[in-house]
């Protein structure tokens, strides 16, 4: 690949490529590969791009995607199953002369209905940012004022142990499917969990401090939560999770299940395309394993911006599988 510098994003390297084997010329933007446009020479025409968000969705269809709740809304009408779990929002019809503190009671009254653990999210931010597990009333009357800081919709879910799965989608297409890990350590019967998390986390973009307001404070509530501090000592051998969510960008892992997954997710997926009137997704779901039929499965979000990175960096097959996408992303952008 010509041009190529080492320094480039893997999206910059990926995108040169393609457009190369289009005959279109790569315009990068200031943030070294997340943003910028593809100029079709032949055809005089420029489609543009942001991280992983391509000129390949609607607008308006991307935006819906982007609630939480909204997605949550038009889905469940269409007989997709989530857990158990409602859509709050001060913004809503449904709630606009409500005070806070009436929403907030309502939420704690809902609550008891589905009973904890349960999850709250932030339904319109992403990246595993205002995500917080909950196991009694005092917990959650302490942590909505922390989301309404930050948001003005809200999701509360039923919390479902089941393993976490992403379904990259393109064209009514499974293009790849991964199981997403929560960040983890492993006890070696010595070193207090503060020492273990140190050695564990070298991205530095994530803040593991206490009074973080974003993954660090998430994770120490997480471990109170489950008997556990900053000086627990973990038996040697032994994994624990500091997370109860498996967003990569908070430190998870991803592991390769595209062979795995049951046929009859390829009518799932669809219908939910459909429905968004999306055309490029990440889907994410949980499920007791991914090989059961989909009916066994809870949706959790849609996301019209996947990561394509998550994947592509598992190995040498997994970035062809990418690079071959993009590729095609590239080839119908053309056609808009």
């Amino acid at each position: 690949m010509k041009g190529i510098k080492k320094k480039e994003s893997f999206m910059a390297e990926i995108l040169l490529f393609a457009c190369e084997k289009v005959g279109a010329k790569l315009l990068m933007g200031p943030e070294n590969g997340a943003n910028g446009q593809i100029m079709f020479l032949n055809k005089d025409k420029r489609v543009s791009f942001f991280n992983c968000c391509f000129d390949i969705n609607q607008y308006g269809s991307s935006l819906i995607a982007r609630n939480k709740g909204l997605t949550r809304i038009i889905l469940e009408k269409e007989k997709v199953k989530f857990a158990k779990g409602r859509y709050f929002s001060l913004n809503s019809d449904e709630y606009k002369d409500f005070t806070l503190n009436k929403l907030n009671k309502l939420i704690i009254d809902y609550t008891g209905k589905i009973n904890f653990p349960i999850m709250l999210k932030g339904a319109d931010l992403h990246r595993g940012t205002c995500v917080h597990f909950i196991t009694n009333k005092k917990e959650l009357k302490d942590t909505l004022p922390l989301i309404w800081d930050q948001t003005k919709h809200l999701v509360v879910e039923k919390y479902i142990p089941f393993k976490s799965y992403r379904i990259l989608v393109f064209d009514k297409k499974i293009i790849a499917v991964y199981e997403k890990t929560p960040l983890s350590i492993v006890g070696d019967g010595a070193s207090a969990i503060k020492e273990l998390i140190k050695n564990q986390i070298k991205d530095k973009r994530i803040d593991i401090s206490k009074k973080s307001k974003d993954i660090g404070k998430i994770m120490y509530e997480y471990l109170n939560s489950v008997g556990l501090s900053d000086k627990s000592v973990i038996e040697k051998n032994k994994k624990i999770a500091l997370l109860n969510t498996c967003n990569i960008s908070t430190g998870g892992k991803a592991i390769d299940v595209t062979s795995k997954i049951n046929k009859d997710f390829s009518v799932y997926v669809n219908k939910i395309m459909k429905t968004l009137n999306l055309r490029l997704a990440g889907i994410d779901i949980v499920s007791r394993d991914i090989g059961l039929s989909s009916e066994k499965a809870y949706l959790l979000e849609v996301n019209s911006s996947p990561s394509l990175e998550t994947y592509a960096e598992l190995g040498k097959s997994q970035r062809g599988v990418i690079e071959r996408l993009i590729e095609d992303i590239i080839k119908k952008m053309s056609k808009i």
